[in-house]
């Protein structure tokens, strides 16, 4: 079933252009000219080719020329117009200043006139600046204009974001309805920038609007934001962006960088674009009077050529050579084969580009306020549902920063037409419609829309600063990086002065991650480390059988199986002859406790945990008489000196009860939890980190809780070291509340100011977390401050170390791999 009406994607329609000190302004030649020719005027003058001139407008290039009326304009600066269209392409080619020469037929005689090119009107108003700017941009410049409220101060400036469609918003004419849009908000306090996309207006070294892709287009809308902040007298806490239609798609990838005070949206939309156009055809068609079920019918054999565009690799040409897939491009893209257009005459893999960015992900980095506004005919945006979904989305990340509005009677242009079926039955008469619109912009949008900017600068300003890590996740090779990986170690292994990655995963062969030098990573797991599946909980690189070369402890839980690895030269592990026996373990730890000069190991077990001492070449023996017999559930393990007597004590993190064990001699550990720990049953611990918090010399506790038992508490806590290894639990006094699960917790001076900070790892849910020290033990949640954006990860182990070779620690957080999200694991490296 064939649809003779396209749908209407997110556009406006307008005209403008503009000056500078490197742009040359263009000229205008001041023609009206007849699109399709009247017969009977195509008789009377023989017209065969060219454009015929209907008016040739006063004090323009055209009348300075002496063109006449009925003129028939057959070249302009020695390129042949053969068609009317071409005269318009030509035309805007034009220069103020420089030659211009056309060709032409008057009463059938050719004639060739000669001058200079006048320069179009420049914008002018009695109540406001308009100051033409311009900055350089790649190989060219573009035209910029600020319009300011004379003789005032503004209360702000809000960076105006265009449609879809390629038109200059420079000297529009005066019932355009952007330039209303633009002259409302200038009269109600507001300075008004905006900039030329393409070879728009005065624009210099752009190839044309339609062509660009909404990648370079957004690009360059950030390189307007920057020359907007360095303007002279602009107060970049009193910025807010106007994003119209598509620009309601730009916006909120502005605002996530740049974070301007507040964000109005208008006639715009939340979901992908492929779920956008689909809704759009159903609903657009459906209110045009089209049958609801041959409308589904005729999308379903649609589907499969559209996501072939916009999630396959197949190009345009490929799916348009099937009947079908060029109708399903016709009518869900409204392309054009003869010219290869989309929408609006856009490039079709505008469209494409634009699927791919995440508006709900930028609304979720974006700390402001934020206004959607949507008109009750707007017919282009569909309906209220996805302005409504996206104040949601933005009360539930920042509550209270969100406000919709429902515009009455409005149209996706702003003007006050009626409700939407009244809308409809003007679209009967289109020529009538547009006679009727004309003259009824609704003022009352911006009314709403400058009030609420006004209560918004009475709002605090959530001041977001540039973060201390990126995320370069990308820098990690598809495989071996999406899996359950436990825990995280570096190590140069290969010997060749960079750190690389080892990763214990649970039921899946472990991974080794080689770094290139720089920070990347490839996944050498197959040919370096043998690849038997096991529970793999826990792992240790240090040199066990002293060669001087690292070598893999790998500890497992449900199978038991502990995995000990010898490296045999650059990277290359065989395993060893030696295997420790089995236990039921989610913690291993190796360190020299009887002062042999050799590494002895600790097994942290469900029930009695282990001691091996290291008889020499990585072999091992198991010693029963160095702990007390305890049976827990342990989850970690740290030794750590913490009475300052110059051996290494041990701390257990349990499920069912943490333990402290005093060495009290080469390696012989007694229990003094009872005297010497806070007296708390009720933790569910699953890792230790330790630290000298409040800079008093002694190494202080951070224990980092869950409640999977459902009966635990799960506040993370910090325990005070008196110096003599006795600690009282300060976390009331010293750490943020939380009830998240954490699973894993380091501590590492985040923003290099010499005092110890903490990163935390949480799952189901919650977001990686980064906690920063005042410089006395008192730490405060600046997430946004360190990472600029809370990363949500079911995250189960974190680690610091200089993986790209710039003397700085960078972050590796372990992310249990879920098929639906299809995610890596995360990589933020310190800038």
């Amino acid at each position: 079933m064939i649809k003779r009406i396209g749908v209407m994607v997110l556009c406006i329609i307008a005209i403008h252009n503009v000056f500078a000190q490197n742009i040359k302004r263009k000229g205008s030649l001041g023609v009206s000219f007849y699109q399709n020719v009247p017969d009977t005027l195509a008789k009377r003058l023989n017209y065969q080719s060219g454009a015929i001139v209907q008016v040739a407008v006063s004090n323009t290039t055209a009348a300075k020329l002496g063109i006449l009326k009925d003129d028939i304009i057959t070249q302009l600066n020695g390129v042949r117009i053969a068609k009317p269209n071409q005269l318009l392409t030509e035309a805007k080619k034009l220069r103020a200043g420089e030659t211009v020469t056309v060709q032409l037929l008057r009463n059938g005689k050719e004639m060739v006139l000669q001058g200079t090119a006048l320069e179009r009107p420049r914008e002018t108003s009695p109540t406001a600046e308009v100051i033409y700017g311009e900055f350089a941009y790649k190989n060219g410049f573009v035209r910029t204009i600020l319009k300011t409220p004379k003789n005032q101060k503004p209360l702000g400036t809000i960076y105006f974001l265009q449609g879809l469609p390629c038109y200059s918003l420079d000297n529009m004419q005066a019932l355009d309805k952007t330039k209303q849009a633009i002259d409302a908000m200038v009269e109600r306090g507001f300075a008004v920038y905006r900039m030329e996309k393409g070879d728009m207006g005065d624009n210099q070294g752009f190839g044309p609007c339609e062509e660009m892709g909404f990648r370079e287009e957004l690009e360059l809308y950030k390189a307007g934001y920057e020359n907007l902040l360095a303007l002279k007298d602009i107060k970049k806490d009193k910025i807010f962006l106007f994003g119209h239609s598509m620009g309601g798609t730009t916006a909120p990838l502005l605002a996530a960088q740049f974070q301007p005070r507040g964000m109005t949206v208008y006639g715009t939309g939340f979901k992908p674009w492929a779920e956008y156009l689909c809704d759009a055809y159903l609903i657009q068609l459906s209110l045009r009077g089209e049958d609801l079920g041959d409308l589904r019918e005729d999308l379903e054999k649609y589907k499969p050529y559209f996501y072939d565009f916009f999630y396959g690799k197949k190009t345009v040409e490929e799916i348009t050579k099937d009947p079908m897939g060029m109708l399903a491009m016709q009518e869900m893209l409204s392309y054009n084969p003869q010219t290869q257009l989309g929408p609006s005459g856009r490039s079709i893999n505008t469209f494409k580009e634009l699927n791919e960015f995440n508006v709900a992900k930028a609304l979720s980095d974006y700390q402001n306020y934020v206004l959607a506004i949507y008109g009750e005919c707007d017919i282009a945006a569909n309906n209220a549902d996805d302005n409504i979904a996206l104040i949601k989305h933005v009360n539930a990340q920042h509550p209270g920063k969100g406000t919709f509005w429902l515009a009455e009677k409005t149209t996706h242009t702003f003007e006050k037409i009626g409700t939407m079926a009244e809308f409809m039955e003007w679209q009967k008469n289109p020529q009538a419609y547009q006679q009727y619109a004309a003259s009824r912009f609704n003022p009352e949008v911006f009314d709403y829309t400058c009030n609420w900017m006004k209560e918004v600068l009475q709002k605090p300003l959530e001041m977001v600063t540039k973060p201390l890590f990126e995320d370069a996740s990308a820098n990690l090779p598809e495989t071996g990086t999406k899996g359950p990986s436990m825990d995280v170690q570096a190590a140069d292994i290969d010997q060749d002065g960079d750190l690389d990655i080892m990763l214990a995963n649970e039921f899946k062969a472990n991974t080794i991650l080689i770094n290139n030098g720089k920070g990347q990573f490839e996944d050498e797991s197959e040919k370096r480390l043998p690849q038997p599946v096991h529970d793999s909980e826990d792992v240790v690189v240090k040199d066990f059988n002293q060669d001087g070369l690292p070598d893999l402890l790998f500890c497992s839980e449900d199978d038991k199986v502990h995995e000990l690895y010898l490296n045999k030269g650059k990277g290359f592990f065989a395993k060893a002859e030696y295997q420790f026996p089995d236990s039921e373990a989610n913690a291993v730890i190796a360190a020299d406790l009887n002062g042999d000069k050799k590494l002895d190991v600790i097994f942290g077990n469900n029930g009695q945990n282990t001691v091996y001492i290291n008889q020499g070449k990585g072999v091992f023996k198991a010693d029963d008489k160095r702990m007390p017999a305890l049976a827990k559930v342990t989850q970690d393990l740290a030794l750590m000196d913490v009475d300052n007597d110059g051996d290494l004590d041990l701390f257990e993190a349990n499920e069912d009860g943490n333990v402290l064990y005093r060495n009290s001699g080469k390696g012989f550990f007694e229990d003094i939890s009872g005297t010497h720990l806070p007296k708390n049953d009720n933790l569910e611990t699953r890792k230790i980190a330790f630290a000298d918090v409040d800079h008093d010399g002694d190494l202080d506790v951070f224990l980092a809780n869950v409640n999977f038992r459902g009966n635990k508490d799960p506040q993370n806590r910090l325990y005070i070291n008196d110096g003599k290894g006795k600690f009282s639990d300060e976390t009331d006094q010293r750490l943020p509340k939380d009830t998240d699960h954490t699973i894993d917790a380091i501590f590492e001076d985040l923003n290099n100011d010499g005092h110890i900070d903490l990163i935390l790892a949480n799952v189901f849910g919650a977001h990686l977390k980064a906690y920063l020290n005042d410089g006395k033990g008192h730490f405060t949640d600046e997430t946004l401050k360190v990472f600029g954006k809370k990363y949500v990860r079911d995250a189960l182990g974190v680690m610091a170390a200089d993986l790209n070779g710039d003397g700085k620690k960078d972050l590796y957080i372990c992310d249990r791999y879920n098929p639906a999200l299809n995610r890596k694991d995360l990589l933020l490296l310190r800038k």
